[in-house]
């Protein structure tokens, strides 16, 4: 079978294969076959290694033989560093062996560049050849030239073996050593590249990749073409062709534990703790390092600080994946509670969330504890979409049928239900959906005496109540805020007996928002100083979120500066958490913007609420995108007072919709004062617009 060679040895490695004076005849289509088949071989070999070692550039040179002495083109196969040159034949003759030993005697600077030469043939080659294969063992039995030539005396009258030995010259001590003669019958070679191809691409996959390779070798024929490894499997994804990253004799040293480790990092989509990744893997950290010694050498594998994979061709899939994926989040999760108030623990969120998502089949009494232990962190990234995604995550788990449902599989239910399901609604303006989940939370909390789950829907209930004062100021709005305010007072005094003091400084805080719909300023300031002592400080959501209602106050007693200093002191906050696209940085920037416009200063206020507007919608948040936008119209005095009038009960979504259409259709007008309020569309003519507008809506709202 034939030896590969060690990508260890050399980032990059070559297989050049002759197709020189193959032409016309069966015979000579049986050898090009035979040859083309090595190749494929050879480069089935290589697409594996590749997804171990994707740093390794591979390729494959088909040419014509070269003429100089000593030019590599003109052996059939050659590759690999230290080089490899293979001649390749499926019948060879006397002249064929003759040929290669000269070709081996002439070859130059074998001290600067070592080569291993092999006879890779089909079928035996006569008595020379066996001759050679006998000096082949003699010379790699020998530890020095003189016991070689004493070995060899005894052959002295043997024409086959003097032959062979004054073809090789002086040097042929040393060039026996480096020659392997190997015998790989046809039959052998498509089975290996059969079993090779199934291996790596499965039944039908493996004989689309095999007809492929073939085709592209064979049409090289008419001149040098060089196959690059990387551009291969390119051309394979694009053909639906799916390559599994398999063992071969190259990445042979790679443990169990290794394969594990490196699927493990792939499901990560951020570095992550070294002691993790060995927990996942199920060794020990000093076993692991061995096994991925070669990768980490070429950069596949990164350990510093954190460790990290290179994006590589394909996923591993290998067995006992589930387990470690399972170990690995179990690990990852009670890492981050340690570290949940520090930034290494907001920086593993994602990984969390990712392998909850690929374990949510296999371990699903896990994946359903994974929203509660993740929740704050979940947050602070400010995606509503992700918070409700991790949410709907833990509550589809903990109600699969094959779920254990322990007291902690009902507890992740219920606090999804409450904190992400509810939460994510009540923010999105689905209110109505946003009750229901807190009913369900509150009665399945209730159902299992769990307290802390009560004060949590007392929470999310009375701001509920406030946000449908706001929505509706008209309908109960007394009523509402009054419920509000009990709610939210029921739920800190049922903090505070459970010593939850973060949650209680949270309840003041809504609580201080609430006052603030209801005009009761003294209160509202007095809550906020009470909050500022109960939240922990820094860059989480919580205190974010105080600093941001404490502007609010600010511009509402007609403070704008000091409001614009508290925005401004979110927004570099927010900077410190290293989130981009964060819901807390849009809403300072909307608030700031709001706060710019009273001063007057309306380009900054224009250019926040652009931003703003931008930020919402990358976080898929079209209302809040809209509010943004249309309060940039209304400044910039492009919404005549009797067209916000008429689109006063329409979502903010179709109002700008709306806007965007009118103000289109304006554009080749006038534009003086006059003109434009003469240019107020008319009953039929807005019916028609806002029509459209709402039309143009609901295509691009999507519900979560």
């Amino acid at each position: 079978m034939p030896r590969q060679s060690r990508s260890n040895q050399a980032n990059s490695s070559q297989l050049v294969l002759d197709l020189s004076g193959l032409t016309g005849g069966p015979g000579t289509f049986s050898g090009t076959d035979y040859q083309i088949n090595y190749a494929i071989y050879q480069a089935l070999d290589m697409l594996a290694q590749v997804s171990i070692n994707p740093s390794a550039q591979l390729s494959i040179n088909l040419e014509p033989r070269g003429i100089a002495p000593g030019d590599w083109s003109r052996w059939d196969v050659s590759f690999g560093r230290p080089l490899r040159a293979a001649e390749v034949k499926i019948h060879p003759t006397r002249d064929d062996i003759r040929a290669w030993l000269e070709r081996i005697a002439s070859t130059r600077h074998l001290d600067d560049e070592p080569v291993q030469f092999e006879f890779v043939h089909g079928r035996d080659g006569g008595p020379l050849h066996k001759r050679l294969d006998e000096l082949i063992r003699a010379a790699k039995s020998c530890d020095s030239v003189e016991r070689f030539n004493e070995l060899v005396g005894m052959y002295s009258s043997d024409a086959d073996v003097v032959e062979a030995l004054a073809s090789l010259g002086d040097h042929a001590f040393s060039l026996l050593r480096r020659m392997q003669v190997m015998l790989f019958p046809p039959l052998i070679l498509e089975e290996q590249i059969s079993d090779r191809s199934r291996a790596i691409a499965g039944e039908i996959g493996g004989r689309n990749l095999t007809n492929f390779l073939f085709e592209k070798f064979s049409a090289a024929s008419n001149g040098r073409i060089r196959f690059r490894i990387g551009e291969l499997i390119s051309e394979l994804a694009l053909l639906g062709i799916e390559l599994e990253p398999v063992a071969t004799k190259e990445t042979i040293h790679v443990s169990a534990s290794g394969f594990l480790a490196m699927a493990f990092l792939q499901a990560c989509p951020d570095p992550i703790p070294g002691e993790i990744v060995v927990q996942a893997a199920g060794t020990s950290l000093e076993s692991l390092v061995q096994d991925l010694a070669l990768q980490m050498s070429a950069g596949t594998v990164s350990t510093e600080p954190l460790w990290s994979i290179q994006q590589l061709p394909q996923k591993f899939k290998p067995k006992g994946l589930n387990v470690a994926l399972s170990r690995g989040l179990s690990a990852l999760l009670a890492y981050v509670d340690v570290h949940r108030k520090d930034a290494p623990g907001l920086s593993q969120v994602r990984n969390a969330v990712s392998l909850a998502g690929q374990g949510a089949s296999t371990d699903p009494a896990l994946v359903a504890q994974v929203f509660l232990r993740l929740d704050k962190l979940l947050k602070t990234l400010g995606d509503k979409r992700e918070v409700l995604r991790v949410a709907e995550l833990s509550i589809s788990a903990a109600r699969r049928e094959d779920c254990n449902r322990t007291l902690e599989v009902i507890r992740g239910e219920t606090h999804a239900l409450i904190c992400g399901r509810a939460w994510v609604f009540q923010r999105t303006g689905r209110l109505d959906e946003a009750r229901i989940a807190a009913q369900q939370s509150l009665q399945l909390g209730e159902d299992i005496g769990w307290d802390l789950n009560t004060a949590f829907c007392k929470k999310c209930m009375g701001r509920l109540d406030r946000m449908e004062a706001e929505r509706n100021p008209r309908s109960n709005r007394r009523v509402l805020l009054a419920q509000s305010e009990s709610m939210l007072k029921e739920a800190a005094s049922r903090f505070a007996e459970m010593r939850e003091l973060e949650e209680v400084g949270d309840c003041t805080s809504l609580l201080g928002r609430t006052y603030l719909i209801m005009g009761r300023l003294h209160e509202a300031d007095r809550s906020v100083r009470d909050a500022y002592n109960l939240v922990r400080h820094g860059n989480g959501k919580d205190f974010i979120d105080l600093v941001i209602l404490t502007g609010e106050l600010a511009l509402n007693r007609g403070c704008p500066l000091d409001a614009i200093e508290r925005y401004d002191e979110a927004l570099k906050l927010v900077d410190g958490n290293g989130i981009d696209e964060s819901e807390l940085r849009a809403r300072a920037r909307l608030h700031r913007a709001r706060a710019y416009a009273k001063l007057g200063r309306t380009t900054l206020a224009l250019e926040d609420y652009a931003t703003s507007s931008e930020m919402y919608r990358c976080l898929d948040e079209l209302e809040w995108s809209a509010i943004a936008e249309w309060e940039a119209h209304r400044l910039r005095g492009e919404v005549p007072d009797e067209l916000g009038s008429e689109l006063e009960s329409e979502s903010f979504l179709v109002r700008v919709l709306m806007i965007r259409q009118w103000l289109d259709s304006l554009s080749k007008r006038p534009t003086s004062a006059i003109a434009f309020r003469r240019a107020l569309p008319s009953r039929q003519r807005l019916n028609e617009l806002i029509a459209e507008a709402r039309r143009q809506a609901a295509t691009e709202t999507r519900v979560w």
